[in-house]
């Protein structure tokens, strides 16, 4: 049997990620948490794509520590 996530779904994230980052198409979940998270780390908000793409240019399925796929967010 395969273990899951496979390289491929991994990489695919990935890319599906940087399409969405590069479309300004990002959906904030907890927009109270991510406002707080950025001044704690001295960033605006505004330079939220910025930073989401290159962070997701460093990403590749040998960071990806955990052994099973992360559950769906409906």
């Amino acid at each position: 049997m395969i273990g899951r996530p496979t390289h491929r779904e991994i990489s695919r994230k990935i890319r599906v990620a940087q399409q969405a980052v590069e479309l300004r198409a990002i959906q904030i979940v907890d927009f109270m948490s991510l406002l707080s998270d950025a001044d704690e780390l001295g960033y605006s908000f505004d330079e939220l794509p910025e930073i989401l793409a290159k962070l997701l240019s460093h990403a590749a399925y040998s960071n990806y520590a955990v052994s099973r796929a992360p559950a769906k967010i409906l």
